[in-house]
């Protein structure tokens, strides 16, 4: 019985320390790099791969992503004032904090922490719980929506990464914000 067993416990020590090896990677923030296609420039976090699919960055090995969407002729705070938790009832959603910020460029927004539960469709039947990180900002004619979303368990290496990488967020001037057509 003993024998039988050690192979399932040297696998799931060997997948346990490489998925560390591979979340700690992620502590520092990149370069600033313009987003194709928008007026926004970010600092993603390190080792996050720029996607086009989400328009945004992701990083395979925690499941993590950062989404970039830019809405035109509406102010952050009319989009944030349907968001609230009475409104979010019924769909496995918890607003945990909430708050203004101010980016570094004096552009104002909000920043929020959410906590979703995904239920499982697969016969473990455990439901995974994830975090998103919402920020909007900028000004009364256009906003920027930032999401980042990880698991839940992995709070504590990714958070803090996330959210300075999220507030490091600048918005350019509109000329800048045509894509280059080659």
């Amino acid at each position: 019985m003993i024998r039988s067993f050690l192979p399932v416990v040297f696998i799931f020590m060997s997948h346990f320390c490489f998925s560390q090896d591979t979340v700690k990677a992620v502590v520092k923030l990149g370069e600033r790099i313009p987003v194709r296609g928008t007026k926004v420039s970010i600092m993603p976090p390190d080792k996050f791969n720029f996607s086009e699919k989400i328009n945004g960055f992701i990083h395979p090995g925690s499941a993590s992503s950062i989404a970039i969407t830019e809405a035109e002729g509406i102010s952050w705070i009319q989009l944030c004032q349907n968001l609230s938790q009475n409104n979010l009832t019924g769909q496995n959603v918890t607003i945990v904090s909430q708050e203004d910020v101010t980016l570094k460029t004096g552009i104002t927004g909000r920043f929020y922490v959410i906590r979703i539960m995904v239920h499982s469709n697969d016969s473990t039947k455990q439901d995974i719980e994830f975090e998103r990180l919402m920020l909007f900002a900028g000004d009364y004619n256009y906003t920027v929506w930032l999401n980042a979303n990880y698991p839940a368990m992995l709070k504590s290496v990714l958070y803090a990464t996330l959210r300075e990488s999220m507030l490091s967020v600048e918005i350019d001037q509109p000329s800048n914000s045509v894509p280059d057509e080659k």
